[in-house]
């Protein structure tokens, strides 16, 4: 039987980049149509806003998976927390 673990905890940790990365696209998407919503009087502040929370959502759930990911797979024992 073979031990698939490691490769899991790899997908695991692989989407965990993923939403950080995403995340910081919608922080970034957030902050330019907030910026525009402030330039042209529009409601697109509310928008904006909306993409930055989920941007901070989406970086914060990246960053628990991402260490929980370190944490089982060992690496943060060996190397530290980068």
């Amino acid at each position: 039987m073979k031990n698939n673990h490691n490769r899991s905890l790899y997908w695991y940790g692989f989407k965990a980049k993923v939403k950080v990365f995403f995340g910081k696209v919608g922080i970034l998407l957030g902050l330019l149509i907030s910026f525009l919503g402030l330039a042209s009087d529009s409601s697109f502040i509310l928008l904006g806003l909306l993409f930055i929370g989920l941007g901070v959502w989406g970086c914060a759930v990246g960053t628990s998976q991402r260490f929980d990911y370190k944490q089982q797979s060992g690496s943060m024992i060996h190397r530290g927390d980068w």
